[in-house]
């Protein structure tokens, strides 16, 4: 019963967390700067919203003219401009524009009715808030001009997390082995809590796990980046019938692009010694890595090692690997357990 009311307690936490995201992110001045303002049919305005009553809205295009629409012909609207006055300047943003241009770089000054954008190969021009479609930061590198896309999984290798942190406010659904998923929410940029429940088809019994991890050092010194973490995992079956197990560890990551390495003391709580973990990243691209996540217990002489690889856009990572374990015996046939994972980032 007392593991049913942490977990309770814990989703409670990730719930409202989640719920406050979405409530932060609504932006109550939309009607203060330009717009685009669809109209039933597809005719796109771009304007400022001046003046409005209960059946029409009065808009001043870009050009300064007035019209006015009545509001059950408009399809839907919102705001330009206001988005990148919250965006801080000098930082890395993509900008997509209506003809489907991609520009990469960073926004020099911004008004009412243009930005002044600088790429990351240094050419400044002017464009437009009505030619832009779509920003978002870039979460990557930038290494000599040229961008490295982030990994939406970097606080996990395969299974085991790593020391580098969730962002406040960050949510990753993970999927393992199809049987697995669980949620991690970023509650504080050093802080992250995890939870997940087993979906086995039938099982009268489910497994409920969960992970805290404090990332106390994240420091950054020129190129190079080091974590330190510490945390807990533990299990249970939702019937009890067993006792349940915890976890407790301890990480270092050290990342320079393109490579990380991660090195961790696992320590258990029963009699069969502790485990030290090695882990390492090796991106082969701006979307594919190498990962290889090792375990070994040097009192039993027990190891797992397993190689394999990730795949992953700005929000979504994909991996793919093979376990092994050393005390398999070698007439049992294929000696590799397949392994399978997905995350999405909100």
């Amino acid at each position: 019963m007392k593991h049913l009311k942490f977990f309770s307690f814990i989703i409670s936490i990730i719930f409202f967390t989640v719920l406050s995201i979405c409530l932060y992110a609504q932006d109550s001045t939309a009607l203060k700067y330009p717009q685009k303002i669809i109209l039933k049919g597809g005719t796109e305005l771009f304007g400022k919203i001046v003046k409005q009553d209960s059946l029409f809205v009065q808009i001043q295009l870009n050009d300064g003219k007035l019209i006015k629409v009545p509001k059950k012909a408009i399809e839907s609207s919102r705001s330009i401009s206001n988005e990148f006055k919250k965006i801080a300047l000098n930082q890395d943003i993509s900008l997509n524009l209506y003809d489907g241009t991609q520009l990469n770089g960073r926004i020099i000054s911004v008004n009412d009715s243009s930005l002044v954008f600088k790429t990351l190969s240094g050419v400044e021009m002017t464009i437009p808030l009505s030619l832009i479609d779509i920003s978002r930061e870039l979460k990557g590198e930038v290494i000599n001009g040229i961008y490295y896309r982030k990994d939406p999984n970097q606080s996990h290798l395969f299974l085991a997390p790593t020391a580098q942190p969730i962002e406040a406010g960050k949510v990753n659904f993970t999927d393992y082995m199809i049987f697995f998923p669980s949620l991690t929410v970023g509650i504080t940029d050093f802080m992250s809590v995890g939870v997940g429940v087993s979906i086995f088809p039938g099982s009268q019994s489910q497994l409920l796990y969960g992970n805290i991890k404090i990332t106390f050092l994240n420091k950054t010194f020129g190129e190079n980046n080091l974590c330190l973490a510490a945390g807990a995992t533990f299990a249970n079956y939702s019937s009890m019938d067993l006792p349940g197990t915890s976890l407790l560890y301890g990480l270092a990551t050290f990342s320079r692009n393109p490579f990380a390495v991660t090195l961790g003391f696992i320590g258990a709580d029963n009699h069969n010694g502790n485990i030290f973990l090695f882990g390492g990243e090796l991106r082969v691209s701006n979307s594919v890595k190498i990962i290889s996540e090792d375990y070994y217990n040097p009192q039993n002489n027990v190891g797992v090692y397993s190689l394999g690889f990730r795949f992953f856009s700005d929000k979504i990572a994909g991996d793919i690997g093979l376990f092994y374990y050393n005390q398999w015996s070698d007439n049992i046939g294929f000696p590799f357990i397949p392994w399978l994972g997905f995350t999405y980032s909100f």
